[in-house]
């Protein structure tokens, strides 16, 4: 008699709070795999249950209300519940969702037994916590930017990248109306450590303080963020890849804040040696190249960038940098050589896929217009960077 394959069983697991608005896009877009799901509401005061009740009804799930406790300790209560309906737990946040093959998903999950796949803020990539087996001794840690950690301090979970599966940060959840949610994660995170000022970092983790730095650049603290991103870099433990981008990071505060082009152009060939796959570095070295009126170099910096693939890395790829952002470096310094009609169609294919800041788009189209106006006139032209 042939042997039958015992079926997987995935269970998503979510809490939520005032997420009316965006439920129901997040547990749909796991249908496709997931055989269970578990949602811990935490207090919403809107039609957030009820939207969970209708997106899940006939599928089999839990939901379950609880007073908040902190994002790490909801996490892992929800993580407790969702062990005892899945072999595989896996985790989304109520306002992000998945893309991909969900057949695939299935077909993968054996192969590991923790996983991430590709998460999408825009044209920034980054690998997030998509499942682990339930049997892993894990456990959600911090108050913001929450990551696992397993309980057993010995080992770490030997994670696997999913392939044709992905998710999208939308940012579109309770916290998006929150006009100081990078101020307050600060707070949590600086709690967390027990201190008052968050730039004392001596008691946080690795991972933690990178958060920090994150969270201080995005409340506007540039100070304590350079200062966050500096001390993540100068720790040769925990991710490497982290680590790296905290050195840039400070890098580009640095540049904002000091604008030494020599030293600024060390730092930048300091990361491209460290890590030649990531296309970020190459273009902060060929802005200053340019800068310098080194409009040549620049170019073929920026070119190389264009014949690049794009990096394997986990932690927050730029993935324009490879197409778009170069796009528009090479077009910026073939304004400068004079070569107007080739730096026009270079901005035309940059304002075709976007992904500019709104500065910069008013930049792109004022160049694309003196272009045309002035062919055949040489002459320097501003380009805020």
């Amino acid at each position: 008699m042939m042997r039958t394959c015992r079926k997987l069983r995935v269970c998503l697991c979510m809490i939520v709070r005032d997420e009316e608005a965006v439920v129901e896009r997040a547990l749909r877009s796991a249908f496709g795999f997931a055989d269970y799901f578990v949602v811990v509401d935490t207090g919403s005061i809107d039609g957030t249950i009820s939207r969970v009740r209708e997106t899940l009804a006939g599928r089999p799930h839990k939901l379950v209300t609880s007073e908040w406790k902190g994002f790490a300790e909801c996490r892992n209560d929800a993580l407790i519940l969702a062990r005892q309906h899945g072999e595989y737990i896996a985790f989304l946040d109520a306002d992000d969702y998945f893309v991909g093959n969900a057949k695939r998903v299935r077909a993968q999950l054996r192969e590991a037994r923790a996983w991430v796949c590709y998460a999408y803020q825009g044209w920034v990539r980054h690998a997030m916590t998509f499942a682990v087996h339930r049997d892993e001794p894990v456990r959600w840690s911090g108050d913001r930017h929450e990551f696992l950690v397993c309980a057993d301090d010995t080992r770490s979970l030997a994670y696997r990248l999913l392939l044709d599966f992905s998710a999208r940060y939308t940012h579109q959840g309770i916290r998006s109306r929150q006009t100081d949610t990078w101020s307050s994660d600060v707070d949590a995170i600086a709690r967390d450590a027990k201190r008052i000022e968050a730039a004392d970092t001596s008691t946080l983790s690795p991972r933690s303080i990178f958060y920090l730095a994150r969270s201080l650049q995005a409340a506007g603290d540039l100070d304590a963020a350079m200062t966050a991103f500096s001390r993540r870099a100068a720790i040769r433990c925990g991710d490497e890849e982290e680590r790296w981008y905290a050195e840039l990071s400070a890098t580009r505060i640095l540049e904002l804040q000091q604008p030494n082009q020599v030293l600024l152009m060390k730092k930048y060939a300091d990361l491209i040696l460290a890590r030649p796959s990531r296309a970020e570095p190459y273009l902060d070295l060929a802005r200053q190249l340019r800068l310098r009126g080194r409009f040549a170099e620049a170019e073929t910096l920026a070119l190389q960038c264009c014949e690049m693939s794009i990096s394997d890395d986990w932690v927050q790829v730029d993935t324009a940098s490879y197409s778009i952002h170069a796009w528009d470096e090479v077009a910026v310094n073939r304004f400068h050589t004079a070569r107007f009609d080739e730096a026009t169609k270079l901005w035309r294919l940059t304002q075709l896929f976007g992904a500019q800041s709104s500065s910069d788009r008013a930049r792109i189209s004022a160049a694309i217009t003196d272009c045309i106006r002035q062919p055949k006139k040489s002459r320097q032209y501003s380009c805020p960077r």
